[in-house]
Formats: structure tokens, C-alpha cells, sequence
């Protein structure tokens, strides 16, 4: 048996193998779109735990892009700065939201873009940015977790306020406890028989009280026709009473008059007073001087010139009696003197 190797045939099957393999790759190379890529940034305030570099990205379901970097950003060090390549053509809009979203139980996690109704954002950055960057939302676990999180806030607040609702209760029950009490249900019993025997009283007395309302009704009627009166009482008041201070003024005149006259009166008589008694001393003096000279006469003339001296010493008596019942009584001037009351017995 031969065991030569024919060469000639095993290098002709290379070179067919070669050509075959060229021919291969070129055509997957000519067939093969070059796909162009716009890098854009998110901040995620979450952890990104199963979030890879080169993890798909999806816009409503369909793939994008890839995730191109996973890093921390110094200026904002609560979030997580990931870079996304998302190809040009993709329609991202200015509500584009991304969210961190899990593949199935796998755990792998992807970024889920969201929303497109807006106009189309500027794919160049803004200032002061590297690249243009994207909203982000919570992702749905920890969406989750804050509504679990606010449920038993919200429980725990429901339980506050039903422990102190059943304190209420409580206290609610214990008072009524002693509401019902045996001295308490002895008053409420005695309290329902007062009312029962006031009660009774009321209805025994019904016609009094009948009559009570007809006389009331009857007062009150009385008493609109007084209100209508009352009007016309009280201009004939307001008219009295002009009168009675016409007269009052009038009576205030005839007084001042009689003021008047009685001072004057009271000034004569003072006057005649005083001249009576320069006279009584012009006579007494000349008496005096003439004493010597009618010696002879003096039997004779002095019994008169005494009647003279006491008549006249009566007559100032008078006179100053007169002025002191003037100024106790000036209106005995116009109305002279009263009549004294009679004594017992007297006519």
C-alpha cells in the first residue's frame, strides 16, 4: 500500500480553503452597515448592582445601544454617572426618561428609555458638559420600596391613631360605667319622676295656664295701643313743659323785681334808721347843752322829752324789726303777712 502523501492535492485544498474564507469575510464585511453612535450621560441616585459595562440599552423595547462606562462623578458624589452610546437615529426626545429596568429573574439590568413627545433634544452638550445628558426616574424597585416604605409609615400612623382610639373608647366606657352607676341611675330614676310630676302639674294646670296666655295676649295688645298713644303723650308733654318754663321765666323776672324793690325798701329804711337815730342824738345832746338854761322848765318839759326819746326808741325798734322780717320774708312787700296757724280751741 502507497502511504505517500499527494502534496499537490493537499496544497490545492488550502488554497480553495483560503479563497473560501476570504471570500467569507469579505462578504460579511461588504453586507455589514457601519452603525454610527452619539454618547450620552445619566445620573443615577441608585445602586447600579447588576449594571455592566456594555449592557444593552433599549428604547421601548428595542436595542439602541450599550452601556459605554460606569463611574462615580467627583462633582455629584450621591449619583452614579453612566455613559450611554445610543445610535444617531434613535428619537430622543426632551421627556426622554431613562430607568434602570431588570431583565426577567436573571438580575441582569439594562437601561429602559421611555417617553417621546417632545421635540427632539440637541445632541450637543450643554455648557460646562461633556455630553448631552438624559432624565432619569426611579427604577421600579425602588418605586417599590418608597410605596412600602410610605404604606407602613402610613400603617404605623393608622395604628397610632387606633391605639388612641381605643384609649378613647376606654375612657368612653369607663365614664359611662360611671354614668351607670347605682347612685347615678337613683338620681337619673328620681330626675324622670320630677319631670313626670311636672309634667302632670302642667297638664292639670292647663286652663290657668290658657288664661295666663289670653291675659298676656290682652297686655300685650294694651300695650301696642300705649305705643300708639305714646307719640301724641309725649308732644302734649314736650308742650307742658314750654309752658312750665315760659312760667318759670317768667316767675324768675317778677322775682329779680321783688329782689329789686325789697333792697331798695331795705336801703331807705336803713337810711331813715340812721337819720332817726342822728336826730335822737342831736336832741339828746341839745339837752344836754341846754340843761343849765331850763332848769326851770325842766319840771315841766322833761316828762315829754322822755315820751319823745321813747317813742322814738320804739319806733327804731320797730323800724329794725321790720328790716329783719324783710330779709327773712321779702315778698310780704307784694302779699303782706301770713295768717299764723290758730292754736287749739281758737275761732
Amino acid at each position: 500500500m502507497d502511504n505517500k502523501a499527494n502534496y499537490a492535492l493537499v496544497g490545492l485544498f488550502v488554497i480553495i480553503l483560503s479563497i473560501v474564507m476570504i471570500a467569507s469575510v469579505l462578504w460579511l464585511t461588504i453586507g455589514t452597515e457601519e452603525k454610527v453612535y452619539i454618547t450620552y450621560q445619566i445620573h443615577i441616585r441608585e445602586s447600579v448592582s447588576g449594571l455592566n459595562v456594555k449592557s444593552p440599552v433599549k428604547y421601548k423595547g428595542v436595542e439602541v445601544g450599550y452601556v459605554h462606562n460606569i463611574a462615580l462623578d467627583a462633582e455629584r458624589p450621591d449619583e452614579v454617572q453612566v455613559l450611554l452610546k445610543i445610535e444617531w437615529n434613535t428619537p430622543i426626545r426632551q421627556d426622554t426618561v431613562a430607568t434602570l429596568s431588570s431583565q426577567g429573574l436573571t438580575g441582569l439590568a439594562y437601561i429602559e428609555l421611555t417617553g417621546g413627545a417632545g421635540q427632539l433634544i440637541s445632541k450637543e452638550p450643554d455648557v460646562g458638559q461633556r455630553y448631552p445628558e438624559l432624565k432619569t426616574k426611579p427604577s421600579l424597585l425602588v418605586r417599590l420600596d418608597s410605596a412600602i416604605s410610605e404604606l407602613m409609615s402610613n400603617i404605623n400612623k393608622v395604628s397610632t391613631v387606633t391605639d388612641g382610639m381605643l384609649l378613647d373608647i376606654k375612657e368612653v366606657t369607663k365614664a359611662v360605667d360611671d354614668l351607670l352607676s347605682p347612685a347615678n341611675r337613683l338620681l337619673i330614676s328620681n330626675t324622670l319622676q320630677h319631670i313626670e310630676t311636672l309634667t302632670n302639674t302642667v297638664a292639670n294646670r292647663s286652663a290657668t295656664i290658657d288664661n295666663s296666655i289670653v291675659s298676656v295676649a290682652t297686655t300685650l295688645e294694651n300695650s301696642a295701643k300705649i305705643s300708639h298713644e305714646l307719640p301724641h303723650f309725649l308732644t302734649r308733654l314736650e308742650q307742658t313743659l314750654t309752658t312750665l318754663e315760659q312760667t318759670a321765666q317768667s316767675f324768675s323776672k317778677t322775682s329779680n323785681s321783688v329782689n329789686t324793690i325789697v333792697e331798695e325798701s331795705r336801703t331807705n329804711i336803713s337810711k331813715t334808721t340812721l337819720a332817726i337815730a342822728k336826730a335822737a342824738q342831736g336832741v339828746e345832746t341839745t339837752v344836754n347843752q341846754s340843761k343849765q338854761g331850763i332848769d326851770g322848765f325842766t319840771q315841766q318839759t322833761l316828762p315829754e322829752v322822755n315820751n319823745t326819746l321813747r317813742e322814738l326808741r320804739e319806733l327804731i325798734a320797730s323800724l329794725r324789726g321790720l328790716s329783719r322780717e324783710l330779709e327773712r320774708n321779702p315778698n310780704i312787700i307784694l302779699f303782706g303777712k301770713s295768717k299764723s296757724a290758730r292754736g287749739p280751741g281758737e275761732k
